[in-house]
């Protein structure tokens, strides 16, 4: 790629829908400060999603990728490259927690 341009499709050989979720306990010690609000990436590949929700004193975080394998035209890779990047930027997203005083 001397150019910078792709030339071949974009081949996604064995992806499968994807859910994590993750849970957090806060011990009695702790409060939430700030948490993510839930959010969805919308793209032609498919849609991200995290939720996040607080349930007494566990935060509850489900991510979601319902990813199908196909072949995408070249022209489709950047779109395929944002999606990987706002990806990556919610899931770097910050919960702030601090002792109580």
């Amino acid at each position: 790629m001397k150019n910078g341009k792709r030339t071949l499709d974009v081949y996604i050989a064995s992806a499968k829908p994807t859910t994590d979720t993750l849970f957090i306990e806060l011990s009695e010690t702790h409060i939430v400060e700030t948490i993510p609000q839930s959010s969805t990436i919308q793209s032609d590949f498919d849609v991200y999603s995290v939720e996040i929700m607080r349930e007494g004193r566990t935060l509850k975080e489900v991510q979601s990728l319902p990813l199908e394998s196909g072949r995408y035209s070249e022209d489709k890779a950047r779109g395929f490259q944002d999606l990987l990047k706002q990806i990556d930027k919610e899931s770097n997203r910050k919960a702030v927690f601090k002792q109580k005083s």
